[in-house]
């Protein structure tokens, strides 16, 4: 199963450069949580 999942992953990173992206990547939920932004939206969200 993981080779498919790399597959998939492959096949979006190349379908955003495709489309012009300049840097794409794969990252999990929880490197996002641990990431400077998020912690940044989480005490103030944009919306209010």
């Amino acid at each position: 199963m993981k080779s498919e999942g790399n597959k998939i992953e492959r096949t979006i990173v190349e379908k955003a450069k495709e489309m012009g992206a300049s840097l794409a990547g794969i990252a999990t939920i929880a490197d996002l949580k641990a990431s400077p932004s998020f912690e940044a939206y989480a005490k103030k969200p944009f919306y209010e």
